[in-house]
């Protein structure tokens, strides 16, 4: 079974272990920078991380769409 469970201070060291694929590397960000980047904007980042058969394979980091994303008033996650 696949799931997605919240990153939490349970998981995270096992999820700062995850490695990029080499053809991935150009379009996603390292699990440490997204990780980071969740922290500071806590308010509307969601960090998860994805199990296959409750082995941890990777990571998503999901965003709060708010109006002033919506608007470009706020900053983006990139």
């Amino acid at each position: 079974m696949v799931e997605l469970r919240e990153i939490t201070k349970e998981n995270y060291e096992e999820c700062l272990q995850l490695d990029i694929a080499e053809s991935q590397k150009d379009f996603v960000s390292s699990t440490v920078h997204s990780l980071a980047q969740a922290w500071v904007y806590y308010d509307t980042a969601f960090p998860f991380a994805i199990y296959a058969n409750n082995t941890m394979v990777g990571f998503r980091n999901c965003r709060k769409i708010t109006a002033a994303i919506a608007s470009g008033k706020s900053p983006e996650i990139q």
